[in-house]
């Protein structure tokens, strides 16, 4: 006689499901809302400044996770972190 398999015993396996039309997320863009706003080499305030963003410009984010309180742009082909708190998501005050 065959033991019926206990649940941790049992080897799970994860399933996988794509959509056919599933389509890679767009990175984010962004409008600064400060004047001056550092860009910086690392999310950090003393990191070096890599340039500084005008009022109203808007920026490509890059697909990296946050860390803390800063967000990763492309501005001009230069990678950098600004802080989080000085940019509104494209497409906010649409929805408002």
């Amino acid at each position: 006689m065959m033991a019926a398999a206990s649940p941790s015993s049992a080897t799970a396996i994860p399933l996988e499901r794509t959509s056919p039309l599933a389509r890679p997320v767009p990175a984010p863009r962004f409008r600064v809302l400060l004047g001056g706003l550092a860009v910086r080499v690392a999310p950090d305030v003393n990191s070096s400044t890599v340039t500084k963003l005008e009022y109203g410009r808007v920026v490509q984010g890059l697909p990296e996770p946050s860390q803390g309180f800063w967000t990763a742009v492309d501005v001009d082909g230069q990678r950098g972190w600004v802080a989080t708190q000085w940019l509104l998501p494209q497409g906010v005050l649409a929805k408002l």
